[in-house]
């Protein structure tokens, strides 16, 4: 998302923005992005100073670290940045979206808390039954 700071009005301006995450190869095997970021935000100047008070809005699909079944879940997050401008007058926040982002991928991927996982000896999805194997 790029700010055109000369545009900025002394009451501060709204600006939103939908994009493909592709460019930004956020993707990883266990994290996809197939739906489109959408970020809004509030930006204000003071001097040279710009305050962002952004909320992010985006579909992630992962894959299950323990059964590998791909889910779909939400993140609506707010964040607010601070820059300091140095005489810019364009100033591109996308790499700071990018951390927001990044900073909330969960340690371990799991579809569910209680998730059974797989048999280690034929596969079997333990959270659809017991398979036949021996313990």
């Amino acid at each position: 998302m790029k700010i055109r700071v000369n545009e900025i009005p002394s009451g501060g301006i709204s600006l939103s923005e939908s994009f493909d995450a592709a460019p930004w190869k956020l993707n990883r095997q266990d994290i996809n992005f197939d739906k489109p970021i959408t970020i809004t935000a509030f930006v204000t100047r003071e001097k040279e100073n710009l305050l962002v008070d952004a909320q992010i809005n985006l579909v992630i699909l992962f894959t299950c670290s323990r059964c590998l079944k791909e889910f779909e879940k939400s993140l609506n997050k707010s964040a607010m940045l601070f820059f300091q401008l140095k005489g810019e007058n364009i100033l591109d926040i996308s790499d700071d979206i990018k951390e927001e982002i990044i900073v909330d991928y969960p340690i371990k991927i799991l579809c569910s808390d209680n998730c059974k996982g797989l048999c280690p000896s034929c596969g079997r999805d333990l959270n659809e039954g017991q398979c036949s194997c021996k313990s």
